[in-house]
């Protein structure tokens, strides 16, 4: 058996804390895919709203503001801020978000890779990938939460109204 040095088992542990994850189909779909690109990343979000399982998200193209909302009643909260594209293939929101008992910044992003066929997104910095888009047929991926238009601010308002913020 032969004897690892310190500095080599450092080097090892490095490159895998600093791979996606470590888990096996993650490290396939990054060997297979790239990056999007923010041009891609900007036809995904804008104009939209991300309709999520107790909430939704809005990306403007004016000044790139973010509002969402989640919620309702003694659980009712809602966000506003903006949201950024970068290189690397990441599309995020960094907002206020308002509760009952608290306001609070959060930074979120969400990874995107593809291979020309499906479109992988994580939550970053280590969420799984998963199918965001493909073009297989009879199955729903997340894209299809995407409406074009605003299906957050009378939600967002009365949110606001219930809170007293």
């Amino acid at each position: 058996m032969s004897k690892c040095t310190f500095p080599a088992i450092l080097a090892l542990l490095v490159y895998c804390g600093s791979t996606v994850s470590g888990r096996a189909d993650d490290l396939e779909i990054e060997a297979a895919t790239r990056y999007m690109t923010t041009d891609e990343l900007f036809e995904i979000y804008h104009n939209r709203s991300w309709i999520w399982s107790d909430g939704a998200g809005y990306f403007p193209n004016k000044e790139r503001k973010f509002t969402a909302y989640s919620g309702s009643g003694s659980n009712a909260a809602f966000a506003e801020g903006r949201w950024f594209l970068t290189w690397m293939g990441k599309a995020c929101f960094r907002a206020i978000w308002h509760g009952a008992d608290y306001d609070a910044q959060k930074l979120t992003c969400f990874g995107h890779r593809t291979d020309g066929k499906i479109i992988y997104q994580r939550t970053e910095p280590n969420g799984e990938w998963y199918v965001f888009k493909s073009k297989r047929a009879g199955n729903t991926y997340e894209i299809a939460k995407f409406l074009l238009g605003d299906y957050v601010s009378a939600v967002l308002n009365r949110n606001r109204t219930t809170l007293g913020k």
